[in-house]
C-alpha cells in the first residue's frame, strides 16, 4: 500500500453531507449503542465468576467429632418443641459434586426434622426456611 496522494476522492470531498428528507436522524444514544462492545463469548463471564468464587473440599469428620455431632443433634431433636436458636454449619456441594463446594452457616430457630430425608428444618432470620441435610452438618451450636 502506497502512502502517496492519489486524489481519488477530490470530486466528492467538497459536497455537502447527505441528509434524508423522509427519515429523521437516529438519536445519538442509539447511534452510540451500535458501537458499544458486546459479549462475543456468551457464558464466559459466568465461568470466570464461578472460578473466582472460593471453593472448599468436603472435610470428613473423625469418629470422635462425628459422635459429638450426633450427640448434639440428638439433644437438639429431643428439645425441638422448645424454642431453640441454633447455628448450623454444613457443606453445600457443587452441581457435579466432586467433593468440592462451600461451607454455609445457617442461623435461626430449629423448627422440625424429617425422618425420611434426614433433614433439619431451620427458620432463618430473614433467610426463610432452610432444610439442612444432617449428613452434611459439620458443626452445631445451640443458644438455648
Amino acid at each position: 500500500m502506497s502512502l502517496e496522494r492519489t486524489h481519488r476522492y477530490d470530486d466528492i470531498i467538497g459536497l455537502p453531507h447527505h441528509r434524508s428528507r423522509t427519515r429523521s436522524p437516529m438519536p445519538t444514544a442509539q447511534r452510540a449503542a451500535q458501537f458499544m462492545p458486546f459479549a462475543a463469548l456468551s457464558g464466559y463471564e459466568a465461568i470466570i465468576d464461578d472460578v473466582a468464587r472460593p471453593h472448599a473440599r468436603r472435610v470428613e469428620l473423625g469418629e470422635d467429632a462425628r459422635e459429638e455431632l450426633d450427640r448434639r443433634l440428638a439433644a437438639l431433636l429431643a428439645h425441638l418443641d422448645e424454642t431453640s436458636c441454633v447455628e448450623v454449619t454444613y457443606f453445600v456441594p457443587e452441581r457435579d459434586d466432586a467433593g468440592v463446594g462451600e461451607y454455609v452457616t445457617a442461623r435461626g430457630l430449629a423448627s422440625g426434622y424429617d425422618d425420611v430425608t434426614r433433614r433439619l428444618r431451620i427458620d432463618g432470620r430473614g433467610d426463610g426456611r432452610i432444610d439442612v441435610p444432617c449428613a452434611d452438618i459439620v458443626r452445631i451450636v445451640v443458644d438455648g
